[in-house]
């Protein structure tokens, strides 16, 4: 195994080992990230979003409550408010579990929902039972009150009527307007006002002592009713006051008494004006039982809602307090095991730590002991090394001198052989400059040709044109000679008729007559016209045959003329060709030349290498000692390599590939010889770091050590 490979296995084992431990410590972070994470944006929220849909719930309810008891519309306007935090939070929280994915937290959210729902409506309910008892109540007081008015009405107008009948004598006249008794009461009396006795009208009368009685039996009953609904009144306000309709209830009994103490009353009443007043008292207390039992109603109903409300409330609390007490153990069990796994984490890598610098002392000892070693065998194989390394130099010097002499004639002949190929070039491509000229001027005869054949073809088209409207006017001409002939007919015709017609006719005969010639003339005229056209179809035809042959001509010369310019086109792509290929094969020529020069010189150059390598191997000597010296250690110091003779050697002064290509002239070239330089003479000195190769040294070195 190379040095450079134990040295990097040892730094990748004590890297690898800080990966490992620093891998470890990265995912036990991450863990506790996450975790971290965990907490910020799923249990704490959970917790906060409950806590606050508890808090919100507490605040609906005391306000709901509030508003049942007191009515007012703040209370209630506190309530709705937090029912728009209740949703709000609700909403937010079913957000939150799907988005953070918390199927218990979302179904918490989903039955919330539900419940919050339950619980408006039922604060809906409490408002609307609410306002009805509110108008119960307003119902209520104002039928009370009328009741306590006609009854107080009727009190007066008895309790005035008593005091009237007290104030007279046994037999003595009493107040007009007073209720007789039954059997006394006389047609005619007069009838006093609601509630007013009339005062000295209609006719005196003698009140009784049993008459007194009932008068005052009548007063006792009515207070006795008022009484009764002052009681019942009472109870109302009260059990309004302390929310106990239970009062109200206890009191309900009252209106059966007062009922009682009416009907009593109406069996001793006989005036119908007292009749009619009591009647109206009884409706009142009628109307005022009913709202009264309104209100009970709606105060139960009230309450009902109110447990209702309450128990849906407090269902919801506990549905928020549970998801808090979860968001918050939850939470607990996070910060715990996030402490717990921050505290192994902590403990895995002391221990790595520990692991790494053990793991890196051992592989410090076994690598320098293998390295000290490798270094000692090492020593022992270059003392035993350097006298062949001197004799293969000698031979290697030999065996370039001799390459060089052989590389120097090649190059003086190929250096002949591209002038030669040159001169060649040059020459074919004069031939091909020449053909190509011809090729042009084929070309351009070819086009002349085509365009006079296409001359031709115009010309042979026109004279069809011409025949073609010959061949019209015959035809127009004959139409006319058809029509001179008609209107002949039609003269003797019209001639005949004349004749037919005497005297009268003998004027039309000499137009007819007229006629007659002018058709003569114009037939004689029309085949006159005739003639000549016809003669000029025959010309015509006669033209067109001869464009005919002169157009194939013509196409034979064209077609001759393509012939040809293809013919010389070849040759002058031939030409070109050739051309081409001498000059590649005159660069070829050159190419081998320059490599040919390039080898020379390369083989001087292994010359002066070969020199080189003796001079070196001497230095090798020197540093094997110093090696061995730092290697197993010496009492002394480390001696410097002596010092080499100073030999004369022909050296290296240009490398390979930037070696400069002396210039070629076309028929002769010179070959330039590499010269020498006086100041690579002397061979290099070594350090032990060049005589000893690593994995990075340059390949010349590594021949050196080749066999170790």
């Amino acid at each position: 195994m190379r040095l450079g490979t134990k040295i990097a296995l040892g730094f990748a084992a004590v890297l690898a080992t800080g990966a490992l431990l620093g891998t470890v410590a990265v995912y036990t972070m991450n863990g506790s990230v996450d975790r971290a994470v965990s907490l910020n944006s799923r249990y704490i929220p959970k917790a906060d979003l409950a806590v606050n849909i508890e808090s919100s719930t507490a605040k609906a309810m005391l306000g709901a409550r509030t508003y049942g008891l007191t009515a007012q519309q703040k209370y209630l306007a506190d309530a709705e408010t937090a029912l728009g935090e209740l949703d709000q939070s609700i909403t937010a929280a079913a957000e939150l579990a799907k988005k953070e994915d918390l199927p218990h937290f979302a179904k918490t959210a989903k039955d919330g929902r539900e419940k919050a729902n339950d619980f408006k409506a039922l604060v809906d309910k409490t408002k609307e039972v609410t306002l009805e008892l509110a108008k119960v109540y307003a119902a209520m007081n104002a039928s009370a009150a009328e009741m306590a008015k006609n009854a107080d009405e009727f009190l007066e107008s008895q309790t005035a009527l008593l005091r009237s009948e007290l104030g007279a004598a046994p037999g003595t006249a009493a107040v007009h307007g007073a209720e007789p008794t039954a059997g006394t009461a006389e047609p005619g009396a007069t009838k006093p006002a609601w509630g007013k006795p009339v005062i000295g009208e209609g006719p005196a009368k003698t009140v009784s002592d049993a008459d007194k009685l009932i008068r005052f039996e009548k007063v006792a009953l009515i207070s006795q009713v008022i009484e009764r609904m002052g009681l019942i009144r009472v109870a109302c306000w009260k059990g309004q006051a302390q929310r106990d309709m239970a009062i109200v209830s206890e009191a309900m009994p009252e209106f059966t008494i007062a009922e009682t103490k009416l009907a009593r009353l109406k069996e001793i009443t006989h005036l119908a004006e007292h009749k009619h007043e009591l009647e109206v008292i009884t409706k009142d207390i009628e109307e005022y039982r009913h709202r009264v039992s309104e209100m009970l109603k709606l105060s139960k109903e009230l309450a009902e809602v109110g447990t209702k409300r309450a128990a849906a409330g407090e269902a919801l609390k506990l549905l928020a307090h549970d998801a808090a007490e979860e968001g918050v153990s939850q939470s607990k069990v996070e910060a715990r095991t996030t402490m717990e796994v921050l505290q192994g984490a902590s403990a895995t890598v002391l221990l790595g730590l520990v692991a790494m610098i053990i793991t890196g002392v051992l592989l410090a000892y076994f690598i320098t002991t293998s390295i000290t070693k490798a270094l000692t065998r090492m020593v022992a194989d270059l003392s035993s090394c350097s006298d062949e390394t001197a004799s293969a130099a000698e031979q290697v010097a030999g065996g370039a001198q001799s390459l060089a002499d052989g590389t120097t004639k090649t190059a003086a002949a190929l250096e002949e052989t591209s002038a030669s190929l040159e001169e060649m070039g040059s020459m074919v491509k004069q031939t091909a400059a020449s053909s190509g000229s011809a090729a042009t001027l084929a070309g351009e005869g070819r086009l002349a040709g085509e365009r006079g054949s296409e001359a031709m073809i115009e010309l042979a088209k026109a004279i069809q044109d011409i025949k073609v409207n010959a061949d019209q006017t015959a035809k127009i001409v004959k139409t006319i000679d058809e029509i001179a002939f008609q209107t002949n007919l039609l003269a003797l015709n019209a001639a005949v008729e004349a004749a037919r017609a005497g005297d009268a006719g003998k004027g039309f005969a000499v137009v007819a007559e007229e006629v007659r010639n002018l058709a003569q003339r114009a037939g004689e005229a029309a085949r006159n016209t005739a003639s000549l056209i016809e003669n000029s179809v025959k010309a015509a035809d006669v033209g067109v045959g001869l464009a005919k042959n002169v157009n194939e001509i013509v196409g034979q010369s064209t077609a001759a003329s393509r012939k040809i310019n293809d013919l010389v086109s070849e040759i002058a792509a031939s030409a070109k060709e050739v051309a081409q290929g001498i000059d590649q094969v005159s660069t070829a020529v050159r190419q081998m030349d320059q490599v040919t020069q390039t080898n020379a010189a390369g083989a001087e150059e292994n010359s002066a290498v070969g020199e080189e390598l003796s001079a070196q191997s001497q230095t090798l000597n020197s540093l094997v000692v110093a090696l061995d010296q730092m290697v197993r250690g010496g009492t002394g110091e480390r001696q410097p390599p002596a010092a080499l003779p100073a030999r004369r050697t022909q050296a290296v002064s240009r490398q390979i590939t930037a070696r400069t290509i002396p210039s070629q002239s076309p028929r002769k070239t010179t070959i330039s010889q590499p010269k020498r330089s006086e100041s690579a003479m002397a061979p290099a000195r070594k350090s032990a770091s060049q005589a000893i190769p690593f994995d990075d040294d340059v390949p010349n070195d590594a021949v050196i050590l080749g066999k170790f």
